[in-house]
């Protein structure tokens, strides 16, 4: 259905095309006044996203019923954080938080990801990706990418260069050496935690393990969520290296906001 609608728009270029339809897939997002709904034998130009989900009878959650622009992200504290630096960055998608023009919802793991997609399509929303560039959001994304439900240009990964990485490796360790020194020793002094390779957690967890520390699923999401309640405190939280990216999600989001695909 999506290769169908991008094959559409391709000819639409250089033809005028005009679609009858009942599916959500071919509704033109980016130009509400393009879209012609018939009801009771009489047309008339829809005004707005929400006429127009009502007369296909798409059903949403209260959380999007205003909204415009959704941004997919992994877990809790990916939300969290990202909306406190978003906000910070710019003033207009602050402005359309608070007006729920724009929503963060969490996938709870990258393997949802084209339910998700699938899921914010039917809503009619435009929508963005953050992904954390390690293998399970490699290949989700690929996934999707390979059932037409993605573009590159829809993701934006923790890191460009292929390493493994989640958000949590884009904060500085001066925002939670204290923390967890205090609340479980020297852990991060250990060389399984800063030489190995993998992401944030995975090294976390081996120096844990290798130092006689208990490791679990709880104590993981503990940790996670008190490091995403240290780096809103923080005043330059985020490495130098990172903050492009950071610049680059927020000015994709603007750019959904302002229409654009």
């Amino acid at each position: 259905m999506h290769q169908l609608n991008d094959v559409i728009k391709e000819i639409s270029n250089d033809h005028q095309v005009i679609i009858t339809t009942h599916n959500q897939a071919f509704v033109e997002r980016n130009n509400i006044e393009a879209n012609i709904i018939i009801q009771n034998q009489r047309p008339h130009v829809a005004q707005n996203t929400g006429e127009i989900r009502d007369s296909l009878g798409v059903r949403i959650g209260d959380n999007l019923v205003n909204c415009e622009v959704v941004l997919i992200v992994e877990g809790p504290e990916d939300e969290k954080v990202l909306k406190h630096f978003i906000c910070a960055k710019s003033s207009k998608l602050k402005s359309a938080f608070g007006d729920n023009r724009i929503n963060i919802n969490i996938l709870h793991g990258a393997g949802g990801l084209s339910y998700k997609i699938d899921e914010v399509n039917r809503s009619l929303c435009r929508w963005h990706c953050f992904l954390d560039s390690d293998y399970a959001g490699n290949e989700s994304y690929k996934k999707a990418v390979s059932n037409g439900m993605l573009k590159p240009k829809q993701v934006t990964f923790t890191s460009s260069k292929g390493t493994p990485t989640e958000l949590e490796d884009w904060f500085l360790m001066d925002v939670y050496r204290d923390y967890i020194e205090n609340a479980y020793g020297k852990i991060l002094e250990s060389e399984h935690f800063t030489k190995h390779k993998g992401n944030w957690s995975s090294r976390l967890e081996t120096a844990f393990i290798k130092t006689g520390k208990l490791w679990d699923d709880n104590i993981e999401s503990t940790i996670k969520n008190d490091i995403a309640d240290l780096s809103i405190k923080h005043p330059d939280p985020i490495k130098n290296k990172c903050k492009p990216i950071l610049d680059s999600l927020v000015l994709c989001l603007e750019k959904l906001l302002d229409g654009e695909n």
